[in-house]
């Protein structure tokens, strides 16, 4: 999270969020309950899903294989919400996870919130 050399060349040299790699088509859960307000292509960000809660956060879950929900859906902490890709501007397999008080603003910090 925050400044890095930008790894692609059309990334940015600030990361919004903490990327966890893992396999190719691991299933991704949501992080807590809330509402799909987001679920789409950016050249960017890959196949992404972003997920609007109560406590006025939203979660941000890029470069899935598919967003595997559509927007308006409602999902419980731990709802399959997609799957682990390399889409956009990624460099190998991984959720690129972020939290913020805003649609693409506000972003914070999230290893503090999943205990990292």
């Amino acid at each position: 999270f925050g400044s890095r050399e930008d790894p692609t060349g059309y990334a940015g040299t600030y990361h919004d969020g903490i990327d966890l790699a893992t396999s190719a088509g691991t299933t991704i859960m949501a992080a807590r309950a809330g509402k799909v307000v987001e679920s789409q292509y950016h050249y960017s960000a890959g196949n992404y899903v972003i997920i609007e809660h109560d406590n006025g956060y939203y979660t941000y879950y890029m470069h899935m294989m598919q967003p595997g929900i559509a927007v308006g859906s409602t999902v419980s902490a731990g709802d399959a919400i997609g799957y682990v890709g390399t889409t956009g501007s990624s460099t190998g397999n991984h959720l690129h996870f972020g939290i913020a008080t805003g649609i693409w603003s506000g972003f914070m910090n999230p290893a503090p919130f999943i205990g990292l």
